[in-house]
């Protein structure tokens, strides 16, 4: 049987140290970084049972699991124990805001992980999508465990995105709209055909949701198996999606799977102008490839440019050739996954004082050019990668596994805007002194999701990265330069009236007043934030929705607390 271990005031934070937990035990100073509890599911010994079971089952052990949190408990070592406040829920704790950062009740759904095929005789007769390009997944499955079951025993599929790792989980990932570069298609969330949501203590609190037109298990087979009821509407499953760990717990979705083709990896070190920014606001990406020398069609193009001098410093550009052959299988091999170039660039940073030094003495670190030495002597190393499968050209973790050492932030813009936007930003951030970041372009095509911050039907996601203030053994001030490039990417954009939204799970000083603009006003039903709040009150019960929420959604506007 599933079960659901538990640890009582935990210090706890999540993986980039910029938020933790903020419950305060008597006697303890504020803030502890605690979790007053922490629950951590466990469902390895349902492996090898068909989805819809393994979904009830899980279902059934986290409705018990709230039903006994939500009564008042006397500890023997901790004496009385109130129900909580929020209930918040964590898989891998990547996301830099506080949508982590639990205040009193965690669920740890890393351990929500499992993968099953669907059967023929599951599926509605008007399913429209093969059963063998079908698969149910717990809401805490990694990408990695999903490409690496997708290929194997005869299957040969994959995912046709994912970000530049395979470490998110599946409901973590789609419910902040995570997104790849994948051209031609929209972000995590566009893999979900179905959703098992649990809101709340109660067996009929469980709910299958699906969209009207793409119905995917039989009704027959909701009643018996999954009784929490049906639920098909566009309108619903689409705000659902960009859940924003406010909807209940993702127990467990369908996703839709993709052939497992090679591709052709190919990096290429070129400079870039304004007519090649002309190209990419025109989405032109066939002259995109040959402008690189490269032959066939492109399934996946980013662009990572100097900050500091855009069209001097030749820029990287990463791109994936479509390969209509299975991948070759001795080329499977972590070897040619591509490296996390900026991290090693960062952790190669350092300067020649010590980071309690007068912030005068610090020495410029110029990161594009470390990143841009380390990607291309791997380049060289391992070219030419042909007909390499998609899990086989990502890697699985941030940074090396070294907590801390990124600041990122996200501005998703309307591509045509692409050939203003970049050098206005570069151009307001050319005058910082240090250098410690630098600026990736992706591209995301028909987001789905009412509240995808990736909100333009074909959209472009420039993204600063660089060294974080909390990056181990380098001076916090070079943390505080990117935060003013970021702040100083805002003002221009606002400045060139070049609308944009930001990621929900990133940096950047994303507001209030940000995400009202973007997407209106809770109070507007016709309004994106609007509709997505009367979805919310329509599934959840008013106990529950008290419970549901995290700083994050509090902080932006999108929910009350109170």
């Amino acid at each position: 049987m599933p079960s659901i271990s538990e640890n009582f005031q935990v210090p706890w934070c999540n993986y980039h140290l910029t938020s933790e937990g903020r419950y305060s035990a008597q006697n303890l100073p504020q803030p502890n970084g605690r979790v007053r509890e922490i629950g951590y599911v466990h469902c390895a010994d349902l492996q090898g049972q068909d989805g819809p079971t393994v979904f009830a089952s899980t279902a059934k052990l986290l409705q018990t699991y709230i039903t006994k949190k939500l009564r008042p408990r006397i500890l023997p070592t901790i004496g009385p124990i109130a129900p909580p406040e929020a209930i918040e829920m964590s898989g891998r704790g990547w996301s830099f805001s506080k949508l982590v950062g639990p205040r009193d009740l965690m669920i740890d759904l890393s351990g929500l992980a499992s993968i099953a095929g669907a059967m023929p005789d599951q599926l509605s007769s008007d399913c429209l999508i093969a059963p063998e390009n079908l698969a149910f997944v717990s809401g805490g499955t990694r990408l990695r465990e999903i490409v690496e079951w997708a290929r194997a025993d005869g299957r040969e599929k994959s995912i046709p995105t994912s970000g530049t790792h395979l470490g998110p989980t599946i409901a973590g990932g789609f419910g902040t709209a995570s997104h790849g570069s994948r051209l031609g298609y929209g972000g995590l969330q566009n893999l979900v055909r179905a959703i098992h949501l649990v809101t709340g203590p109660n067996p009929s609190d469980a709910v299958w949701i699906e969209r009207s037109g793409e119905p995917i298990l039989r009704r027959s087979l909701v009643e018996s198996a999954l009784p929490g009821g049906l639920i098909q509407n566009d309108a619903i499953f689409e705000d659902v999606l960009i859940h924003l760990g406010a909807m209940g717990v993702i127990n467990g979705v369908v996703i839709e799977l993709s052939e497992n083709t090679g591709f052709n990896s190919r990096i290429v070190e070129k400079s870039i102008d304004e007519t090649w920014l002309k190209l990419l606001s025109d989405g032109d990406f066939s002259a995109i490839g040959s402008g690189l020398n490269l032959k066939g069609n492109m399934a996946f193009y980013e662009l990572t440019i100097d900050p500091f001098a855009w069209n001097k410093t030749p820029a990287i550009h990463n791109v994936y050739l479509k390969n209509a052959d299975a991948p070759t299988a001795e080329l499977h091999s972590g070897d040619l996954a591509i490296p996390d170039a900026l991290a090693l660039a960062i952790q190669g940073s350092g300067p020649n004082g010590r980071a309690e030094d007068d912030a005068t003495d610090l020495d410029p670190v110029k990161i594009f050019e470390k990143y841009r030495g380390v990607l291309m002597a791997w380049d060289q190393e391992t070219a030419p990668r042909n007909n390499v499968a998609w899990a086989d050209l990502h890697p699985d973790e941030i940074t090396g596994g070294l907590p801390g050492m990124l600041w990122n932030a996200s501005f998703a813009i309307d591509q045509s805007q692409l050939a203003s936007a970049l050098p206005a930003i570069c151009e307001a951030v050319k005058h910082l002194k240090w250098q410690t970041f630098l600026f990736t372009v992706r591209f995301v095509h028909d987001a789905a999701g009412t509240l995808a911050f990736t909100r333009f039907d074909n959209c472009a996601v420039i993204e600063i990265d660089g060294i974080s203030d909390k990056a181990f053994r380098l001076p916090p001030q070079y943390g505080e330069e990117i935060v003013e490039g970021s702040r100083l990417v805002r003002e221009a954009l606002d400045k060139h009236k070049i609308d944009y939204s930001m990621h929900w799970a990133k940096l950047g000083g994303k507001d209030k007043t940000k995400v009202h603009r973007d997407f209106g006003s809770p109070n507007d039903t016709m309004s994106r934030l609007g509709r997505w709040t009367e979805t919310r009150e329509f599934l959840l019960e008013p106990t529950m929705r008290k419970l549901f929420w995290n700083q994050a959604i509090v902080d932006l506007g999108l929910v009350d607390a109170s």
